[in-house]
């Protein structure tokens, strides 16, 4: 029979030799476990050690965790106290745009929708893309070694990679900052709405197909459309489209994205160029109850017997403009027949789902005359006509030219075939002067009625959606599309989007900045501005007024941020700034130091 266990904690002593020759002796502290049926370890004390036969006491036990720590971190500063560090970064550029991004209410925007670290790295990448005027985005590794950004922790390729795939993946994202873009708009909901297309040789984004390029390149394309704040001069809305598709589709899909967004469609006026116009979309802006101005093209029936009606009174001296006696205007009710599609059954007049319904809703006929565009109009007609006339009589076969061309020079020319089939043309002066007739005229078709004059002023406004598709392209590296897959490419779309929002608004503020400044030149004697602020003044306005916004840019981002530190001791200082600098950025509200 076994021995009962007893419990007892016993104590013993063993000995460790170790390479070197040295022997370690420890206590062993152990109890015997009935269960494993082995003696279990409780604790090892290291008593002292035998080195060549002698006993020897052992070094002192190491000091915690927590004091040598603090220990180390003393003798570091002792060591930094004894050691220079320097940095210098490129900061004239970065200051601008941080104003611009607080102004705007653009990074507020980002960091209100997602965390900090993706927000600082869209912030970032669309800086680079405003500060270099679109260089491709490979190159921002090396660049952002030299200049500051929100990001500091360092941006490569294959993250921005993986942020274009998650921001391109999340859908809510691009919303919210809408509406936030939505909601920051000051000056109405006066919109432009436009597309512009994106030629691509990428084979993996399934949206670019063949359609109608504008750049007129055959390649597959990919058609980016925008809603655009006039006013605020900031685009505040995008879509994607395949490049097949026309738009006159996107007008009901541009009224769902409002309603999504919370927006009170009543309260928008929507101004688009002729490619939007056709009797399906106003039939649905007038349902929806939406204000719209919208250019229609002349060869209209309808258009054309009111431009016929209204000839002379077009050309009467009442109708100019006053700021601008090349211009004249006149607007002309017309009720028009639309037809639109019942959404919902109405059993009290037995409407149902699908049924075609016809109404008369009153639109308004804006039309204009401009002698200058008629003088040019007129003179590039002739040139092309006589350009034919050339072309035959110096032997040239009409089948030889194409079919527009072709149909031209039957319609202007009077041409006699002679003898080896040799033919002679001459100017056909009655169907050149009909069509002369309509030279310098343009028709807009509106919801409501208006003067002429302010009319006229919101759709040339309509021109500043064209200046954002030029920045998108040209300054946010968007002209070609070169990703992978459609959810990089959607990600990629919107940090250019938001650069786009800062070329705006920066465009804005410097047209701000000429206003003042012109302001103050124009009242210096009530101002009392000094002799030599009002030289600064004008090197300013001439500065301005020779530079283009990416020059601007450029000029001050060679400005610098130098920091020294040693012994405790730091200072930091800017490159020295002329005073038409100083006078910009203050204008601009850069505080310099």
């Amino acid at each position: 029979m076994a021995r009962p266990v007893s419990g007892e904690i016993k104590t013993c002593e063993i000995r460790r030799e170790q390479k070197n020759g040295s022997i370690y002796v420890y206590e062993r502290e152990y109890i015997y476990d009935p269960v494993k049926r082995q003696n279990k370890t409780l604790r090892d004390t290291l008593l002292y050690k035998i080195v060549d036969g002698v006993q020897m006491p052992t070094r002192p036990k190491k000091k915690p965790v927590a004091q040598a720590a603090a220990n180390e971190n003393n003798e570091n500063q002792e060591q930094k106290e004894e050691t220079l560090t320097a940095t210098k970064k490129r900061t004239g550029a970065a200051k601008i745009l941080d104003v611009v991004g607080e102004k705007s209410g653009i990074d507020q925007a980002l960091y209100d929708i997602t965390h900090v670290g993706d927000a600082k790295k869209i912030l970032s990448l669309a800086r680079f893309l405003v500060c270099t005027d679109g260089h491709t985005l490979p190159y921002i590794t090396e660049w952002q070694l030299t200049h500051a950004l929100p990001y500091e922790d360092g941006i490569t390729e294959d993250i921005y990679g993986d942020l274009f795939k998650r921001i391109g993946l999340n859908f809510e994202l691009s919303q919210k900052y809408f509406k936030k873009r939505i909601d920051w708009c000051k000056c109405g909901l006066l919109i432009a709405y436009d597309s512009t297309t994106e030629g691509t040789y990428s084979q993996k984004l399934d949206n670019a197909r063949y359609g109608y390029n504008k750049e007129g390149l055959k390649l597959p394309v990919i058609k980016f459309l925008v809603l655009y704040s006039i006013n605020d001069g900031q685009p505040i809305a995008y879509a994607r489209q395949s490049g097949n598709q026309s738009d006159m589709a996107s007008i009901h899909n541009a009224i769902m994205q409002f309603k999504a967004l919370g927006v009170d469609v009543s309260a928008i006026e929507l101004v688009t160029d002729n490619g939007y116009y056709s009797n399906d979309n106003l039939s649905e802006l007038i349902t929806e109850s939406i204000a719209f101005i919208t250019r229609v093209k002349l060869d209209n029936n309808w258009v054309k017997e009111e431009i016929d009606k209204h000839f002379d009174e077009l050309k009467q001296p009442s109708n100019y403009f006053t700021q601008d006696q090349n211009v004249s205007g006149i607007v002309i009710p017309v009720a028009r027949e639309f037809t639109r599609t019942c959404k919902r059954s109405d059993k009290r007049t037995g409407i149902k789902k699908g049924d075609t319904i016809r109404f008369k809703a009153t639109v308004y006929l804006y039309l204009y005359f401009n002698e200058d565009i008629k003088t040019h109009e007129d003179r590039e007609f002739r040139k092309e006509v006589a350009s034919f006339q050339a072309d035959i009589n110096n032997g040239f076969c009409l089948d030889e030219f194409n079919v527009q061309a072709k149909a031209k020079a039957k319609k202007f020319l009077r041409i006699n075939e002679g003898e080896n089939k040799t033919s002679t043309a001459i100017f056909n002066d009655d169907a050149i002067k009909e069509a002369s007739k309509y030279h310098g005229i343009m028709a807009l078709v509106g919801s409501k009625e208006q003067t002429p004059a302010e009319v006229y002023r919101k759709y040339r406004l309509r021109g500043k959606i064209e200046q954002s598709f030029q920045i998108k392209k040209d300054d946010c590296d968007g002209n070609r599309p070169r990703c992978q897959s459609d959810a990089v490419y959607n990600g990629r779309l919107f940090v250019q989007f938001v650069a786009m929002g800062y070329y705006d608004y920066l465009y804005g503020e410097i047209n701000r900045i000429k206003r003042e400044v012109d302001d103050v030149l124009a009242k210096r004697s009530a101002e009392k501005v000094s002799a030599d602020d009002l030289r600064t003044y004008r090197q300013l306005k001439t500065w301005l007024h020779d530079l283009s916004l990416e020059r601007i840019l450029a000029w001050f981002d060679v400005y610098e941020t130098s920091c020294v530190s040693y012994k405790l001791k730091k200072r930091t200082w800017t490159s020295s700034t002329t005073k038409r600098d100083q006078l910009f950025l203050r204008l601009l509200g850069v505080k310099m130091p």
